[in-house]
């Protein structure tokens, strides 16, 4: 685990060595710079730009010789000496043998059997039964719904009877709108609206060509 620390302080404190040394050649860039300004202006950018990089090239040299002494500090010296040179030699323990004792296991003694007769067993010989046919299961007939013809409603209509004709007008009312000229003998169709205006009663009616009123 210290010597993983002591691997990332390390690169910590190379980073900051390096950072140093880019703001420190920035800032001599800039104070050549503030050399060959022409203006005032541009002088004073320049040197303040270059005093900035100074002071983060002085500050990351800094945090990296702080990182250093972290090191020094976590790994004194003479702190991790291998066990070896203390005098604490590790050595690996060998395996031991033990002999274990075996037993004899006696062979079988041959058995004699010239004077035993033969047994011979009947040979059971197995007869395939036919099975009777499944029967086939019979489907019940299934009636099919045949659609009975729906009466359409027809519309209700009138014919114009005035002789010579009215006018569809957009409101009941003799003062409404006209929408079209209907010629006596046209036939109309009815609508549910009914209302009662200037002593008459007006039918809300479609005509032919899709015109309301």
């Amino acid at each position: 685990m210290t010597s993983v620390l002591n691997f990332v302080i390390l690169l910590l404190a190379l980073s900051a060595f390096v950072v140093a040394i880019y703001f420190a050649i920035r800032a001599f860039r800039y104070k050549g710079q503030s050399a060959k300004a022409t203006y005032n202006v541009g002088q004073v950018e320049a040197r303040r730009s270059m005093q900035v990089d100074f002071i983060r090239a002085g500050a990351a040299f800094l945090v990296g010789l702080i990182m250093l002494g972290v090191i020094g500090w976590l790994n004194p010296f003479g702190g991790d000496v291998p066990d070896d040179q203390n005098g604490i030699i590790e050595t690996e323990a060998s395996p031991v043998f033990t002999a274990v004792p075996t037993t004899a296991v006696p062979s079988p003694l041959p058995t004699n059997t010239a004077d035993q007769p033969a047994i011979i067993e009947p040979a059971i010989t197995a007869t395939a039964v036919p099975l009777p046919p499944t029967p086939t299961p019979l489907l019940p007939a299934t009636e099919t719904a045949v659609p009975l013809p729906t009466d359409t409603p027809q519309p209700t209509t009138a014919t114009v009877q005035s002789g010579v004709g009215v006018w569809l007008r957009a409101i009941p009312s003799t003062e409404g709108e006209q929408i079209e000229w209907l010629l006596d003998g046209t036939i109309l169709e009815l609508l549910p609206g009914l209302e009662s205006a200037d002593d008459l009663d007006w039918q809300q009616v479609r005509a032919p060509s899709g015109s309301e009123g």
